[in-house]
Parts: C-alpha cells; sequence; structure tokens
C-alpha cells in the first residue's frame, strides 16, 4: 500500500481532514469540491498470488502494511488488516503462505478541490495549532472500490524441511495441481506423522472482516479464485483512501506555516520496527518454553524454563514501554525522543534448538519423495533417462533442463535408479511434455517405500 493510501474506515468521506499519526479521521471537512470516476478508468485491474514468506517483515509487506507507519496503516492501529496479521506467531519457527486477491474497481478521486470556508479562515487568521486539531495533516482524495481476500497459512514447527514441505503442497492447492479436500489430508498426514510438534492454522481476511478456516470445510482456493466476481460491480467494497497534504492546495495564506510531522514520523518509525524486532524475540521465548526439552543454551547447558520465561517478561515489559512511547508522541509532539532498546542481549541469550531437535529420521532409500505439484517434464525426463542410463550420465545430459526442479536432482536420480533396477514398473498419465504441466498425483503417497517389482505411478496435470 502506497505511503499516501490508508485502509478505509467507515466514517470517511471525501474532503475530511486525516491525522496521518494517530490514524484519526476529523469530522469536519477541510476540503470541497466535485469527485468522478477517472477517466477511462473501467473494468477491474485483479492480482492473484501465492507466496510463501518465511520473516514477519515480508508477511507485513504482502498485507500492504508498513511496519513503520503510525495512524491508521501502522501496527498500533485499529485496523482490521493489523488485526488480522497480529492474529499469527512471529517466531522464526514459523513459515507463512499467503493466498492474495486485491480487486481494483475505478478509482473515484477529488476534481478540482478547494478550501471550505472554516479552514479558510483559520489560514487567514495564521492559527496553525487550530487548524491541525480540526484538520490534521491532510485530507481524503480519492477513493478506491473493490475488495481484497487474504488467508494466511501458519506451519509453526522446528524442522524447517516440514514446513517447507507443507508450503510446496499450499502452492499447490493454489494453482490447481491438487484439491482442497487432498490438501486438507496432507496437512493431517503430516500433522499426525510429524516429530517437531507441527502446527497448521489458517487465517481469513475478507473486507475487513477477519475468521479462522477450518481445513476441512472451507475451500479456500476456490473462494480466493471467485473473489474478483464477488465483489464486481454494486457488490464493490470501498478499501483503501488517498490522502494528499494541504499545501498542494491554493490558499489564501501562503504564508501559512502547517505544523511539521516528520521528526514524529521518524521516532514512531524507529519505534515500530524495534517493536517488531522484540515481538519476534517474545513469540521464540514463548515457543521455547513450549517445547524447552528440545532446546539448549547458547553454552550448551540445559534450558531453565523460570529464567526464559524471566526474559520473556522482560521482552513484554519493552513491548507495552514501546506501546506507551508512540501513542504519547503521536498526541504531543514534544514527547517524541529516540530511546535505545536492546534486542542484541535478549537474542544473544536466546536458547537454541539442539542438534538434530525437530529432525525426523532419515527416510529409507526407497522412500517415495514428494513430487505433487513440481514441474512434470523435467521429473519425467529423468525417469526416463535413469531408467536406461547411469545417474551421472542423466544429470550431465539433461543438465539445463533439471535447472527449475524443486528437488535435489542428483537424490531424486538414486531414487529412480534404485527402484527402477528392483523391478518397479513406471507408469505416467498424461503429457509431461505440455508447457506448464506439473505432477498431480502419485502412488505411492510420498514417504511409502516404493517395493520391489511394483508399480509407481504418476499423473499429470491436463
Amino acid at each position: 500500500m502506497a505511503n499516501n493510501e490508508v485502509p478505509f474506515q467507515n466514517n470517511m468521506k471525501f474532503g475530511k481532514g486525516f491525522n496521518r499519526l494517530t490514524g484519526e479521521v476529523l469530522a469536519s471537512p477541510a476540503v470541497k469540491g466535485s469527485v468522478s470516476v477517472l477517466g477511462q478508468a473501467g473494468g477491474q485491474v485483479v492480482k492473484s498470488d501465492c507466496v510463501t514468506i518465511q520473516d514477519v517483515t515480508t508477511l507485513h509487506e504482502q498485507l500492504g502494511i508498513d511496519i513503520a507507519a503510525s495512524g491508521s496503516h501502522g501496527p498500533l492501529s485499529g485496523n482490521a488488516k493489523v488485526q488480522f496479521a497480529n492474529e499469527c506467531d512471529f517466531s522464526t519457527f514459523s513459515t507463512y503462505v499467503v493466498v492474495r486477491v486485491s480487486v481494483e474497481n475505478a478509482f473515484e478521486s477529488f476534481d478540482d478541490p478547494v478550501f471550505t470556508a472554516d479552514a479558510e479562515e483559520l489560514l487567514i487568521n495564521n492559527n496553525s495549532t487550530r487548524f491541525r486539531a480540526r484538520f490534521g495533516d491532510c485530507y481524503i482524495h480519492g477513493l478506491k472500490k473493490g475488495g481484497e481476500f487474504f488467508a494466511i497459512y501458519q506451519m509453526t514447527s522446528t524442522s524447517k524441511s516440514e514446513r517447507q514441505s507443507l508450503a510446496v503442497e499450499v502452492n499447490a492447492a493454489f494453482d490447481g495441481v491438487v484439491t482442497s479436500a487432498e490438501l486438507a489430508a496432507k496437512v493431517r498426514t503430516a500433522k499426525s506423522q510429524s516429530a517437531s510438534h507441527l502446527e497448521v492454522g489458517v487465517h481469513v481476511f475478507r473486507q475487513g472482516a477477519i475468521s479462522g478456516a477450518d481445513l476441512d470445510r472451507d475451500d479456500i482456493m476456490k473462494t480466493a479464485k471467485g473473489f474478483p466476481l464477488a465483489v464486481a460491480g454494486a457488490n464493490a467494497f470501498p478499501f483503501s483512501v488517498t490522502v494528499q497534504n494541504y499545501t498542494a492546495l491554493r490558499s489564501p495564506n501562503d504564508q501559512f506555516n502547517f505544523i511539521e510531522i516528520a521528526n514524529q514520523q521518524d521516532v514512531l518509525a524507529d519505534l515500530m520496527r524495534k517493536r517488531f524486532e522484540f515481538l519476534e524475540l517474545r513469540d521464540d521465548y514463548s515457543y521455547v518454553l513450549k517445547h524447552p526439552a528440545d532446546f539448549e543454551n547458547p553454552d550448551g547447558t540445559a534450558v531453565d524454563p523460570d529464567v526464559v520465561d524471566r526474559m520473556r517478561l522482560e521482552i513484554v515489559s519493552a513491548i507495552n514501554t514501546m506501546q506507551r512511547e508512540a501513542v504519547t508522541c503521536s498526541r504531543q509532539p514534544g514527547q517524541c525522543a529516540f530511546t535505545e532498546f536492546d534486542a542484541g542481549r535478549f537474542e544473544s541469550a536466546k536458547p537454541r534448538l539442539k542438534q538434530g531437535a525437530g529432525t525426523p529420521p532419515p527416510p529409507p532409500a526407497n522412500a517415495m519423495p514428494n513430487l505433487t505439484g513440481q514441474l512434470a517434464q523435467p521429473i519425467i525426463s529423468l525417469l526416463a533417462c535413469v531408467n536406461l542410463e547411469g545417474v551421472d550420465h542423466c544429470l550431465n545430459f539433461l543438465r539445463g533442463e533439471l535447472n527449475g526442479l524443486g528437488v535435489d536432482p542428483r537424490a531424486l536420480a538414486n531414487f529412480f535408479f534404485q527402484v527402477t533396477r528392483s523391478g518397479v514398473t513406471p507408469e505416467v498419465r498424461g503429457d509431461a511434455s505440455r508447457p506448464g504441466a506439473r505432477i498431480k498425483s502419485q502412488f505411492p503417497a510420498p514417504g511409502v517405500p516404493v517395493e520391489p517389482l511394483s508399480t509407481m505411478r504418476f499423473e499429470v496435470t491436463q
């Protein structure tokens, strides 16, 4: 979301003043004028994607939240999208897959805005303090209608590979390679077989409403694909406004000094960056408390839960101090000051995962890898080659084609070599050479040993 764009609130109207520091919509309009739709701007602009994210900063960027901002699009606000993001765990033991659909209909904005009589009176009288109190530091200039849909799949586990494996499955469901029912089954299987405390949660945001999702009931991908039609025409929802500075308007007093907020913005931005550092630390320490047996101190000694909890409470106290300082700074410019909060002390003392903790035992050499959702052409080409030739020859022969493979080519080639030499019959259903074709399903299931003299089957998307 652009710097001059803020999420819509029910009391927003064209011309009303807005305080970017507090996110407050002022009661009286500061600007008036005719409003129209941008010429030749009919139809919809639809953006749809599915992104795997490893850190909280990128998560907020995907949601259009500026973590260094204050006001209605900053993390201290009561905006629904901010609350939605805050439902997620911020620890380094979480991976997120964000399904995002953004729909923009025609943009409405002022044609030739001018100050209202009340605003002009304060400008003429050079009363900047009163002007700021009544009309803020900018005004509502434009309106975007359409809608936004987000679904966040959050995988939390001590095993990064386990999280990444499920992330691949979610992306495959978004691409239509696997169904929502198949995805739900894969999640259940992964959780039941996990040795790494795997937890999977889904949060959905739609038109300002936040809800949890039941993977066994809610067809999230179907909802995402159908969302543009759901907010077309009369069903469009005002989801954001653009704001403009007053300095761009014709003024009856060119000497008027609009109160500067740059210093407040800098202090608040610094507080917000530090706040998210500490939120991540808080959730890391909380995760250690949930699974202390999997962790050890930096010097290799056993974790003392009481010590960990005391550190966690210190972190929470620092976060609360940041919140108070941010609120004070946003309302009292003279109280804004840069405060030092030392995240390094907590980072250096944070327990670490024990060697091998959360790492499942290695699968048998003939265990079926998870190839669902992968591009079909390089996999089937490698299978066909290894069925006739040696591993090194095939890796060299297909080198360029294997660059986009989502798994280790040598490990996959070794697997194919072992099972085909044990009498396994490979079977491919569908045309793997079709551009963009992917593996839709496989038999046996991932992790299941491919027994000698059995059949190994791959179904390719059509």
